[in-house]
């Protein structure tokens, strides 16, 4: 079903801000269509509602440098704690989560194995914080594109969205 109807979206004949609106719509609802495809029986986890990703913003790497970082916030309004075990960025060899902490007066940035999201909760992938670091990302990146990064659950499910690039 998520195939057929993203394939859709990238065919449609609109154009202008109309093919725009159908493309944001389209990202927005693949999030919904995974989670009704493991409702209905894929068996792979507990029943996911209500999982959105907001705000998916990527800042590309710097001239002669190939690690970017994305941020974004994840709303979880299910009543199922979200476990966080791996991501994956469109451009990027490879990508890790990331905190940033305060240790003995000094800030540390240190990959992270997984990252929960409570039920009910939100988490916020920002500047000094959790984020997420793209690695090796592809040269000639295109300023006004956007990028998708998905997250793979422990549940199984992969949560994906569009980040945009921001400066």
């Amino acid at each position: 079903m998520k195939e057929g109807m993203m394939s859709y979206c990238r065919h449609s004949l609109l154009t202008g801000w109309k093919a725009g609106l159908v493309m944001i719509l389209c990202s927005f609802l693949s999030v919904f269509v995974d989670a009704a495809e493991l409702a209905s029986g894929s068996g792979k986890a507990q029943v996911l509602e209500n999982v959105h990703i907001e705000e998916a913003r990527i800042r590309l790497p710097l001239p002669g440098q190939s690690t970017a970082v994305v941020y974004l916030t994840l709303l979880n309004l299910s009543s199922q704690e979200l476990v966080i075990k791996g991501v994956k960025v469109e451009g990027a060899q490879f990508a890790e989560l990331h905190q940033h902490l305060h240790r003995d007066g000094m800030m540390q940035m240190r990959a992270v194995p997984q990252v929960d999201v409570s039920a009910g909760g939100a988490l916020e992938f920002k500047p000094g914080g959790y984020h997420i670091m793209a690695f090796r990302m592809q040269p000639g990146a295109a300023e006004d594109a956007t990028y998708q990064v998905s997250l793979m659950l422990t549940s199984g499910l992969t949560l994906t969205a569009q980040a945009t690039v921001i400066r």
